[in-house]
């Protein structure tokens, strides 16, 4: 690749009494050449760094935003934030698959955000706010979607609400998400030929959960921070395209599934973590850090047989941070991770086809490091 990216930013602020206000934006351009050189070959009469397939893509992203904050009482603050988004995309040229492919999209978004903060008490503090928010394809989402098919942009009205609560030695928050999605790109579980994740447009979807995490100073030396997050995500309607080849083999047909209600990919329904630390001298801290992820879906239609168990994971880390007289801060940390050498596997793929009333299915699993250790050094001056 020969990527070149360039562009300018600007912003101008305003400030007066209970208002604070920013209007900025900017403008960027994208240019980059994809190709493919064959720098050696044994057995072949191909010259040397001959291009066998060569793509350039250009993009323009030009963005013009308004943000304020008003204070109407001593508690209650309200924001609202206004943004306009276009995007240019064109790319045409040859593939590393050797089909020849051409895009020329535009994009006009308006991304509106508002909400507000109310200091219920010195203590208690309550927000809530509503977002609308545009995304484009990618490049790849183009490349990898069927030759009949433009993949669309994503469209997600997000709404969350949440709870503060601060003492001397608490801090305790509590938010709700509600994020409903119009064209999510989903991973649909397989892979393309480099390796990235292929994604696919689903009509209707959504992600909620509630978001907890806190922290206990249990003493001068001791601190405890944990998190948690339970959630939901769901795909309404999601069509499974698998080929069927025959029972022979000598077949080529398209096979629809559609499954309803199902959990999207890589999406775990619960996350959970802590960590207790401990500073018995000045400078030296022990972190104990526990880490829970719960099962995932290589796809989106809610196959046990096509999942990532659980996983629980246990990290050690020791710190040492010192300011000599000739820098700011010498800081030594050593973590020992996986210290109970739990073998399991974070991620992955799937692939299948049909050979008549044969499902031949393969699961692929990123299996992670056991038990390792880490040493590094951060010098400030």
């Amino acid at each position: 690749m020969n990527n070149n990216f360039y562009g300018i930013t600007y912003s101008a602020n305003y400030e007066k009494e209970k208002l604070s206000s920013v209007i900025g934006g900017a403008w960027n351009q994208y240019v980059g050449d994809h190709f493919g050189q064959i720098i050696w070959a044994q057995i072949s009469d191909v010259p040397k760094d001959y291009q066998y397939y060569f793509n350039r893509g250009e993009k323009n992203d030009f963005t013009v935003y308004w943000k304020s904050n008003y204070q109407f009482t001593e508690r209650f603050t309200g924001f609202i934030d206004l943004q306009y988004r276009g995007v240019s995309y064109q790319a045409s040229g040859k593939e590393n698959k050797q089909f020849d492919f051409s895009v020329d999209q535009q994009y006009n978004f308006f991304n509106p955000k508002f909400g507000f903060t109310y200091q219920a008490t010195d203590k208690q503090q309550w927000y809530a706010s509503y977002a609308v928010g545009n995304r484009e394809p990618v490049r790849n989402d183009f490349i990898d979607a069927p030759a009949d098919r433009i993949p669309k942009h994503e469209t997600l009205h997000n709404v969350e609400a949440g709870w503060r609560f601060t003492l001397s030695r608490l801090n305790l928050n509590v938010n709700y998400y509600w994020m409903n999605y119009k064209n999510q790109l989903v991973p649909t579980g397989e892979l393309n030929d480099v390796g990235a994740i292929v994604r696919t447009n689903v009509d209707n979807s959504y992600r909620t959960g509630i978001e907890l995490d806190g922290s206990i100073r249990i003493s001068s030396k001791v601190l405890w921070n944990a998190n948690f997050t339970l959630s939901q995500n769901r795909i309404k309607e999601f069509n499974e395209v698998m080929y069927d080849y025959g029972a022979d083999f000598e077949e080529y047909n398209e096979v629809v599934t559609t499954y309803t209600n199902t959990d999207i990919a890589f999406s775990p329904n619960i996350i959970a973590g802590y960590g207790f630390f401990y500073m018995p001298l000045k400078g030296v801290e022990a972190g104990f850090l526990t880490k829970y992820v719960g099962g995932q879906f290589l796809d989106n239609t809610t196959n046990a047989s096509r999942s990532i168990d659980a996983y629980f994971i246990n990290d050690f880390r020791l710190s040492y941070r010192f300011q000599p007289s000739f820098m700011k801060e010498v800081s030594v940390s050593v973590l020992a991770n996986n210290i109970f050498n739990v073998q399991y596997s974070s991620n992955g793929y799937t692939y299948g086809y049909l050979g008549g009333t044969t499902e031949y299915r393969q699961n692929f699993y990123y299996p992670q490091a056991g038990r390792n250790y880490l040493l590094m050094v951060a010098l400030r001056f």
